[in-house]
């Protein structure tokens, strides 16, 4: 998660923690009379096209250690090169599709690793006009004039650190795991936590309508993702696996099944106080993204045939402690137990020149001379924290990545945040194509397949919404192999040859709309009854008219009650997409 030390080692590892502090109590009061004043204007839906987004908050959005260390930039900021916000500045298709042209916007990334809700108030809402190549710069980024933004906020106020390091690692000093789950326990019930995120959302907005790049300033969004559970916590293959971290000493704590639930429950009630605080928040433009947890389905630590020491294949979509730096490869066996335990003492007692071997249950590192230095976990964070350290011995880079996504994991954020921003911003105006048809991508909304019909909502002239259903058997050939043309002949063979066998489907894995139609029919002479799946992009096929309905091939659609399909469907479009796509 966004954490201040994923598990004991700081993720703002040589940067001095913020000055400056936020009296939520009074902040919140603040907060609360602003939205019932009779001067306060609610949000209104955008229309205008998306010229810059900024991205905000904490680990999560920075994308640290996402690939490799030669992927670093923003310097103390530990940004990453395939972090989401920078698969979203590149996804050409994408924002052609939410502006109706090639728009594509620029990137505001303040995003900072290890930052709070406070440090995200008093470090990243900075007024002041765009800067090129902002992201290289570690703080003092201008806001710029972005129409919307994304944040990630509220792992570190939740202590999660301490979580990991007392409950996992036990690397330094652990308390008591069960006190420490207790101790956030009090923050959730007594409301602090949701302060200081509800807090962080408003004081965001806030700095977005004064800068001025949504029209109207009401029009300026914030979208919000919610973190992922870690862990697989059915897989009692994972009971026999620990991660302590010094392997000589007693004390051990497994990933059994209980604790490992345990921890995943503590992850979604993180996620609830945000989208709990986000859906308050919805009348100033907050949206939670919803749909990451799904996402990483199948992709956790301890999942079935996944589960052994180190948990660094591609299939694991977190990095380990044990995963290679040197590498943007996602799938490389790194250091042994032994040499993650001596980067860890190299880095506590730089140039001392201190053993793995020489620790022993009545000698742990903490009991030699000079830990005196570090009496408490907290002071251990904060001597971290301070450059005189961190310049005599950098953080290993396997620690500050550790329970962070991948890469790949990050283009699965991409596309459930572009989908979101799709789904909630009005469309753009088009230019008409020939015939008088206007985009069908920008006019239509919530979109799918029911058998061989296209359904849509669509908004006509007059900006009136309608639910229009065209019939592609109509309009749409088979002429194989893996082809799918338009067709103006009434007798397409469409029906015949792909039966029910249609969907919406993802197009190459960096796009982020389901804007292609999919589908799977039967091909002459082939043994296996069935050709490779062929596509056709809708918005070269279907336009929409200013009555409001879909014209395909000079087919008029008809008013629709169709219902979507459901599971069925979506099984057959992973299936595909895995196969064909790649």
């Amino acid at each position: 998660m966004a954490l201040k030390s994923i598990y004991m080692v700081a993720l703002a590892a040589g940067v001095a923690l913020a000055q400056d502090t936020v009296d939520i109590a009074a902040e919140k009061l603040q907060m609360q009379a602003e939205l019932s004043s009779p001067d306060f204007k609610p949000y209104t839906r955008p229309t205008g096209k998306v010229t810059e987004f900024i991205t905000l908050g904490d680990s999560y959005t920075a994308g640290t250690g996402c690939n490799g260390d030669k992927e670093k930039v923003g310097g103390d900021a530990v940004r990453g090169k395939r972090s989401y916000p920078f698969q979203m500045k590149d996804d050409a298709d994408s924002w052609e599709f939410i502006n109706g042209d090639d728009t594509k916007p620029r990137l505001t990334f303040s995003a900072y690793t290890g930052d709070t809700s406070v440090e995200l108030i008093t470090q990243q809402l900075k007024q002041g006009g765009y800067k090129e190549n902002n992201w290289d710069s570690a703080r003092d980024i201008p806001f710029g004039h972005p129409q919307l933004g994304i944040m990630s906020i509220g792992g570190n106020d939740a202590h999660l650190s301490h979580i990991l390091n007392d409950c996992i690692y036990r690397a330094w000093q652990p308390n008591d795991c069960q006190t420490t789950l207790n101790n956030l326990q009090g923050e959730i019930e007594n409301g602090s936590l949701r302060d200081k995120i509800s807090l962080a959302m408003y004081k965001a907005v806030a700095a977005g309508r004064a800068a001025g790049g949504a029209e109207p300033r009401e029009a300026f969004q914030l979208y919000v993702p919610g973190y992922i559970s870690f862990f697989n916590h059915d897989n009692p293959e994972c009971d026999k696996v620990d991660w302590h971290y010094w392997t000589r000493l007693g004390d051990k704590v497994p990933l059994t099944v209980d604790l490992r639930k345990k921890l995943n429950h503590f992850v979604d009630e993180v996620n609830d106080i945000i989208k709990a605080a986000a859906d308050e928040l919805s009348k100033i433009g907050v949206i939670f993204v919803d749909g990451l947890q799904e996402a990483y389905n199948g992709h956790r630590y301890c999942e079935p045939g996944h589960t052994f020491q180190e948990m660094t294949d591609a299939e694991t979509w977190f990095w380990s402690r044990y995963s290679k730096t040197d590498s943007d490869a996602e799938d490389l066996k790194g250091a042994s137990v032994e040499d993650a335990e001596q980067q860890l003492l190299d880095f506590v007692f730089p140039g001392d020149g201190r053993l793995v071997a020489q620790v022993a249950e009545n000698s742990p590192p903490w009991t030699w001379p000079g830990a005196e230095k570090y009496p408490t976990f907290d002071s251990l964070l904060a001597a971290i924290n301070k450059p005189e350290v961190s310049t005599q011995a950098a953080t290993p880079f396997n620690f500050l990545r550790s329970f962070h996504p991948k890469g790949t994991a990050y283009g699965s954020h991409t596309q459930l945040i572009m989908g979101a921003i799709a789904d909630n911003r009005a469309s753009v105006a088009s230019v008409p194509t020939p015939g008088g048809k206007k985009e069908f991508l920008t006019r239509c909304k919530d979109w799918f397949m029911n058998d061989h019909l296209l359904v849509a909502t669509c908004t006509n002239a007059d900006g009136k919404e309608i639910k229009t259903q065209e019939d592609m058997n109509l309009c749409l050939k088979w002429i194989g192999p893996d082809q799918l043309v338009g067709t103006t002949e009434k007798e397409a063979n469409l029906k015949d040859r792909c039966h029910d066998n249609c969907f919406f489907a993802q197009g190459p894995l960096e796009r982020g709309i389901l804007n292609d139609l999919w589908c799977v029919c039967e091909e002459e002479n082939n043994p296996k009854g069935f050709a490779n799946s062929a596509s056709i992009a809708i918005e070269k096929l279907i336009g929409i008219q200013d009555d409001g309905f879909m014209n395909c091939e000079g087919h008029i659609s008809a008013p629709s009650d169709a219902q979507p399909k459901k599971a069925a469907t979506k099984r057959r479009a992973r299936r595909i997409s895995s196969s064909v796509m790649a």
